[in-house]
């Protein structure tokens, strides 16, 4: 009983670990490094954050830039 137990554990544990790397974590950065790959100027990353045209959070007094999106909105013009 304990060897099926197990394996049932074993087979979650796998499905569980399977769907983990399917999930695409975005890549937060800080607005100076978005600044220093793009050309951007700070000024301009931070009140395109400040007026919601790029996807962005707060975590306390830095803004961190979803850049995957960010390319993406230089690319179409359209934040999804």
């Amino acid at each position: 009983m304990k060897n099926v137990n197990n394996a049932t554990n074993n087979i979650e544990n796998n499905e569980a670990i399977n769907n983990a790397t399917e999930l695409k974590i975005p890549r937060m950065v800080p607005i100076q490094t978005v600044a220093d790959e793009c050309g951007f100027s700070y000024k301009t990353l931070w009140k395109m954050c400040k007026e919601n045209q790029i996807v962005y959070i707060k975590a306390g007094n830095k803004y961190l830039i979803n850049f995957d999106k960010f390319i993406e909105f230089l690319n179409t013009g359209v934040q999804e």
